[in-house]
């Protein structure tokens, strides 16, 4: 019965520290802030993906400006393949984004990329990401 008891707070231990760093994964997302609108314009160097369960996961380019290499924060892979956007090395675009610190990182969060051929919005005026709503139906009026 002592193994039995002890083997169940070892189980319960564990599963709240799990719990407790999903906690912390989450809570070191960084903030957008639109007092921080930042303007990006450049040729993509590099493309890359944050993997699910690490802060701002999914779809990361390098961006070279006229002032040196600029690192924002797309969206999810899935939600980019949703839209059918795909962005590649040596596209230009202009992004508009709100500039913050990750990870002792400078990254901008992207609300609006504009590549020439194809323009995304990604986050709504206040930051909001919008694949955290795709696929619902809100603010519609009843008809």
């Amino acid at each position: 019965m002592k193994i039995r008891n002890a083997f169940t707070r070892s189980v319960f231990t564990v599963a709240v520290s799990a719990l407790a760093l999903a906690a912390v994964a989450i809570a070191s997302e960084p903030t957008y802030n639109p007092a921080n609108t930042a303007v990006v314009s450049g040729a993509i160097t590099a493309v890359s993906e944050v993997p699910a369960g690490q802060p701002l996961e999914g779809v990361h380019v390098t961006v070279q400006t006229k002032t040196g290499n600029v690192q924002v924060y797309l969206a999810p892979r899935n939600f980019l393949s949703f839209l059918k956007t795909n962005f590649a090395v040596g596209d230009y675009i202009d992004v508009t984004g709100s500039h913050v610190r990750s990870g002792g990182t400078d990254v901008v969060l992207a609300r609006e990329v504009d590549a020439g051929h194809v323009s995304v919005v990604l986050r709504d005026p206040w930051g909001a990401e919008v694949w955290k709503n795709w696929g619902t139906r809100t603010n519609l009026k009843n008809t």
